[in-house]
């Protein structure tokens, strides 16, 4: 858990800060660079420091700004004690907190090892919120910012296969709507984008990369959706016609229809 490049944070302020969690690869390294082309510095977070070292030279090298890369473990007390510890020292004043790091495990939830049900919850729910809160007093004496949580469309309805992925999504999609109503009219918004199965790691580490090119999303259409919502300052924002069309259909039928539907599909794609 070393920063790297946090020499570079002192000529930061002629621009706005955007700490990104899971900022490595994926949704949140194309967001990482969606707001690289907007002018913002970052703080990148990731557990491998290798893939931020790599991501962190990509965006100086393209667009010219200041990035400190943080080597931190989310699922950690320590880890998420860190990167509120790397903001304090530096003095750092964030604009922009996007909440991407996640975890997922396919599998029954009875035969689950313990420790990949324990970490989804300390990614998905519990850094997500303590960071968040660490984060967000700041913007509001400053009386702007921009907050980002990462849920997906696993959020409005049961998963068979993705149980506690789904429940934690859904915890983020509660809570952001309910922090968005809090923080009306101060100058900071909280939007939580719900994306549909996109081309990212989890996706095959999910044993579900088979799927149709034409089911799945590419990171930077998802960092173009979230760039939009937060400078509108939408609540929610659901990526995609499908995913739109999955949320609004579930919301619609009965719960016995979703959850019978829900573990079909379930069944098809994970093979759980």
């Amino acid at each position: 858990m070393s920063p790297h490049d946090v020499s570079s944070s002192s000529k930061s302020k002629a621009r706005p800060l955007a700490v990104v969690t899971g900022g490595s690869r994926g949704i949140g390294a194309a967001i990482a660079e969606r707001l690289a082309l907007e002018n913002h510095d970052v703080l990148l977070v990731a557990r491998s420091q290798a893939g931020l070292d790599a991501h962190a030279h990509s965006l100086r090298s393209v667009y010219g700004i200041n990035v400190i890369s943080l080597a931190a473990d989310l699922a950690t007390g320590e880890g998420v004690a860190a990167v509120l510890g790397q903001i304090a020292e530096l003095k750092l004043e964030p604009d922009v907190l996007v909440n991407n790091a996640g975890l997922a495990a396919s599998g029954r939830f009875a035969v689950s090892y313990r420790q990949a049900v324990t970490s989804q919850l300390d990614v998905n729910v519990r850094a997500l919120t303590v960071l968040t809160h660490g984060i967000l007093p700041g913007m509001l004496a400053r009386g702007r910012g921009r907050i980002l949580n990462l849920a997906g469309v696993t959020a409005f309805q049961p998963v068979p296969g993705l149980a506690v992925h789904a429940a934690s999504k859904a915890y983020v999609l509660s809570f952001t709507e309910a922090l968005s109503e809090e923080l009306r009219n101060s100058g900071v918004t909280a939007t939580v984008l719900c994306p549909g199965i996109t081309r990212t790691d989890m996706l095959s580490d999910l044993g579900a990369d088979e799927l149709p090119r034409y089911m799945l999303q590419a990171p930077s259409e998802v960092a173009r959706d979230a760039w939009e919502a937060m400078q509108k300052g939408e609540p929610v924002r659901i990526t995609g016609f499908g995913p739109q069309l999955t949320a609004a259909w579930a919301k619609w039928q009965p719960r016995s229809l979703v959850r019978y539907v829900s573990g079909v599909v379930s069944r098809f794609a994970l093979n759980y």
